[in-house]
Protein backbone atom coordinates (compact mmCIF):
# COMPACT_ATOMS: atom_id res chain seq x y z
CA UNK A 1 0.00 0.00 0.00
CA UNK A 2 2.72 2.26 0.81
CA UNK A 3 4.80 1.57 -1.78
CA UNK A 4 1.86 2.09 -4.49
CA UNK A 5 1.35 5.54 -2.30
CA UNK A 6 4.91 6.12 -3.12
CA UNK A 7 4.45 5.77 -6.77
CA UNK A 8 1.34 7.78 -6.88
CA UNK A 9 3.22 10.79 -5.56
CA UNK A 10 6.11 10.41 -8.17
CA UNK A 11 3.69 9.56 -10.96
CA UNK A 12 2.11 13.12 -10.10
CA UNK A 13 5.11 15.11 -9.54
CA UNK A 14 6.31 13.99 -12.40
CA UNK A 15 3.52 14.95 -14.54
CA UNK A 16 2.63 18.09 -12.83
CA UNK A 17 4.11 21.35 -11.17
CA UNK A 18 7.34 21.07 -8.48
CA UNK A 19 5.86 21.51 -5.13
CA UNK A 20 8.74 21.00 -2.14
CA UNK A 21 8.37 21.79 1.59
CA UNK A 22 9.51 24.61 3.12
CA UNK A 23 8.80 27.98 2.20
CA UNK A 24 10.04 30.74 -0.87
CA UNK A 25 13.42 32.46 0.38
CA UNK A 26 15.13 34.98 -1.92
CA UNK A 27 17.15 36.50 0.53
CA UNK A 28 20.01 33.82 0.96
CA UNK A 29 19.95 32.54 -1.96
CA UNK A 30 23.06 32.82 -4.18
CA UNK A 31 21.41 35.30 -7.07
CA UNK A 32 22.09 38.33 -9.18
CA UNK A 33 21.57 41.49 -7.30
CA UNK A 34 22.76 44.63 -9.35
CA UNK A 35 20.72 43.03 -12.21
CA UNK A 36 20.55 44.85 -15.11
CA UNK A 37 16.80 44.42 -16.91
CA UNK A 38 17.96 46.53 -20.07
CA UNK A 39 20.87 43.66 -20.75
CA UNK A 40 19.14 41.13 -19.94
CA UNK A 41 16.53 42.38 -22.45
CA UNK A 42 16.02 40.99 -25.94
CA UNK A 43 15.50 37.12 -27.66
CA UNK A 44 16.08 34.07 -25.81
CA UNK A 45 15.90 30.39 -26.08
CA UNK A 46 14.95 27.64 -23.66
CA UNK A 47 17.36 25.45 -23.04
CA UNK A 48 15.63 23.10 -20.37
CA UNK A 49 13.33 23.65 -17.34
CA UNK A 50 12.21 22.18 -14.57
CA UNK A 51 8.44 20.45 -14.91
CA UNK A 52 5.89 22.77 -14.51
CA UNK A 53 2.09 22.93 -14.93
CA UNK A 54 1.94 26.06 -17.53
CA UNK A 55 4.25 24.28 -20.07
CA UNK A 56 4.30 20.89 -22.12
CA UNK A 57 5.51 22.06 -25.40
CA UNK A 58 9.25 22.64 -27.32
CA UNK A 59 11.22 24.82 -29.46
CA UNK A 60 9.85 27.23 -26.18
CA UNK A 61 11.10 30.85 -26.41
CA UNK A 62 11.04 33.48 -24.30
CA UNK A 63 11.39 37.30 -25.43
CA UNK A 64 11.77 39.97 -22.53
CA UNK A 65 10.96 43.90 -23.60
CA UNK A 66 11.64 46.71 -21.21
CA UNK A 67 11.38 50.38 -21.68
CA UNK A 68 11.89 53.22 -19.08
CA UNK A 69 10.50 56.72 -19.47
CA UNK A 70 11.21 59.13 -16.77
CA UNK A 71 10.46 56.96 -13.22
CA UNK A 72 8.38 54.82 -14.99
CA UNK A 73 8.91 51.09 -16.26
CA UNK A 74 7.39 48.95 -18.79
CA UNK A 75 8.38 45.61 -18.74
CA UNK A 76 6.66 42.88 -20.99
CA UNK A 77 7.55 38.87 -20.85
CA UNK A 78 6.60 36.42 -23.67
CA UNK A 79 6.83 32.98 -23.76
CA UNK A 80 5.74 30.57 -26.98
CA UNK A 81 5.86 26.83 -27.76
CA UNK A 82 5.10 24.60 -30.27
CA UNK A 83 2.41 22.27 -28.46
CA UNK A 84 0.11 19.49 -30.57
CA UNK A 85 1.63 21.36 -33.81
CA UNK A 86 0.43 24.62 -32.46
CA UNK A 87 2.16 27.96 -31.15
CA UNK A 88 1.19 28.57 -27.60
CA UNK A 89 1.77 32.05 -26.69
CA UNK A 90 2.39 33.27 -23.09
CA UNK A 91 2.07 37.17 -22.29
CA UNK A 92 2.78 39.00 -18.97
CA UNK A 93 4.88 41.77 -17.50
CA UNK A 94 8.05 41.86 -15.02
CA UNK A 95 7.65 44.11 -12.44
CA UNK A 96 10.77 45.21 -10.38
CA UNK A 97 11.04 44.49 -6.56
CA UNK A 98 13.26 47.00 -4.80
CA UNK A 99 12.77 45.58 -1.22
CA UNK A 100 14.84 42.39 -1.74
CA UNK A 101 17.64 43.19 -4.85
CA UNK A 102 16.96 41.49 -8.03
CA UNK A 103 14.00 39.87 -6.97
CA UNK A 104 11.10 40.19 -9.92
CA UNK A 105 7.47 39.84 -10.20
CA UNK A 106 6.11 37.74 -13.17
CA UNK A 107 2.46 37.90 -14.26
CA UNK A 108 0.97 36.22 -16.29
CA UNK A 109 -2.94 36.13 -16.55
CA UNK A 110 -2.96 32.65 -14.76
CA UNK A 111 -0.60 32.96 -12.17
CA UNK A 112 2.10 34.89 -10.78
CA UNK A 113 5.31 34.25 -8.99
CA UNK A 114 8.21 35.81 -7.62
CA UNK A 115 11.27 34.97 -9.44
CA UNK A 116 15.19 35.90 -9.44
CA UNK A 117 17.92 35.24 -11.98
CA UNK A 118 20.94 33.10 -10.32
CA UNK A 119 23.48 33.30 -12.66
CA UNK A 120 23.66 35.55 -16.35
CA UNK A 121 26.37 37.25 -18.43
CA UNK A 122 23.32 38.76 -20.76
CA UNK A 123 25.63 37.72 -24.18
CA UNK A 124 24.47 34.08 -23.77
CA UNK A 125 22.81 32.39 -20.92
CA UNK A 126 20.43 33.06 -18.01
CA UNK A 127 19.35 31.01 -15.14
CA UNK A 128 15.66 31.84 -14.01
CA UNK A 129 14.36 30.75 -10.51
CA UNK A 130 10.48 31.27 -9.39
CA UNK A 131 8.94 30.52 -6.76
CA UNK A 132 5.33 30.82 -5.07
CA UNK A 133 4.36 29.94 -1.47
CA UNK A 134 1.35 27.69 -0.81
CA UNK A 135 -0.83 27.56 2.35
CA UNK A 136 0.51 24.82 3.72
CA UNK A 137 4.25 25.34 4.64
CA UNK A 138 5.54 24.10 0.91
CA UNK A 139 5.79 25.86 -2.07
CA UNK A 140 6.04 26.09 -6.28
CA UNK A 141 8.99 25.57 -7.65
CA UNK A 142 10.27 27.23 -11.74
CA UNK A 143 13.34 27.04 -13.31
CA UNK A 144 14.63 27.60 -16.56
CA UNK A 145 17.98 27.58 -18.15
CA UNK A 146 18.43 30.14 -20.83
CA UNK A 147 20.59 30.59 -24.00
CA UNK A 148 20.77 33.66 -26.75
CA UNK A 149 21.19 30.74 -28.79
CA UNK A 150 20.03 26.95 -29.01
CA UNK A 151 23.20 25.45 -27.59
CA UNK A 152 25.38 26.43 -24.89
CA UNK A 153 29.21 26.13 -24.69
CA UNK A 154 31.41 23.58 -21.74
CA UNK A 155 32.13 26.58 -20.43
CA UNK A 156 28.96 27.94 -19.55
CA UNK A 157 27.20 24.80 -18.97
CA UNK A 158 29.74 24.10 -15.74
CA UNK A 159 28.91 27.15 -14.62
CA UNK A 160 25.13 26.64 -15.26
CA UNK A 161 26.01 23.35 -13.18
CA UNK A 162 27.34 24.96 -10.53
CA UNK A 163 24.84 27.50 -9.92
CA UNK A 164 21.79 24.49 -10.23
CA UNK A 165 23.98 22.52 -7.70
CA UNK A 166 24.20 24.81 -4.75
CA UNK A 167 20.43 25.44 -4.94
CA UNK A 168 18.71 23.39 -2.86
CA UNK A 169 15.43 23.69 -4.63
CA UNK A 170 17.06 22.83 -8.05
CA UNK A 171 20.19 20.72 -7.22
CA UNK A 172 17.80 17.39 -7.40
CA UNK A 173 15.37 18.65 -9.91
CA UNK A 174 14.93 16.57 -13.18
CA UNK A 175 14.98 18.63 -16.23
CA UNK A 176 13.51 18.86 -19.29
CA UNK A 177 15.45 19.47 -22.80
CA UNK A 178 13.90 21.78 -24.85
CA UNK A 179 14.15 20.54 -28.64
CA UNK A 180 14.89 23.29 -31.25
CA UNK A 181 15.39 21.17 -33.85
CA UNK A 182 13.45 22.15 -37.36
CA UNK A 183 11.44 19.14 -36.62
CA UNK A 184 10.11 20.54 -33.59
CA UNK A 185 10.00 23.95 -33.63
CA UNK A 186 7.56 23.49 -37.49
CA UNK A 187 4.08 23.99 -36.04
CA UNK A 188 3.18 21.78 -38.81
CA UNK A 189 4.85 18.92 -38.26
CA UNK A 190 6.19 18.92 -34.22
CA UNK A 191 5.19 16.71 -31.72
CA UNK A 192 3.60 17.82 -28.64
CA UNK A 193 5.34 17.12 -25.38
CA UNK A 194 2.27 16.61 -24.41
CA UNK A 195 1.51 13.04 -25.92
CA UNK A 196 5.10 11.95 -24.64
CA UNK A 197 4.17 12.67 -20.71
CA UNK A 198 0.10 10.73 -21.45
CA UNK A 199 2.32 7.98 -23.15
CA UNK A 200 4.54 7.96 -20.44
CA UNK A 201 2.17 8.05 -17.44
CA UNK A 202 0.21 5.23 -19.27
CA UNK A 203 3.53 3.45 -18.77
CA UNK A 204 4.32 3.91 -15.34
CA UNK A 205 0.41 2.82 -14.49
CA UNK A 206 1.32 -0.38 -16.26
CA UNK A 207 4.18 -0.66 -13.94
CA UNK A 208 2.53 -0.14 -11.21
CA UNK A 209 1.05 -3.09 -11.48
CA UNK A 210 3.83 -5.18 -10.45
CA UNK A 211 4.10 -2.76 -7.40
CA UNK A 212 0.57 -4.56 -6.16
Amino acid sequence: MYRLLGFLFFLTGALGQVTLNGTCNFTDISAVRDLNITKLSGDWHQIRRIMNSQESGTCSTTKINATFTNSTSNITISNKEVNNKKKIYRNGTINLNNITRGKLFISYPDIAYDSIILATNYTNYAVLYSCKNNKNATKKVWAWVLSRDTTLNKNEEDMIKSVIYINEDLKNATWIDSDHSKEACDANSSTSFRLSIILTSLTLIFVCKDIL
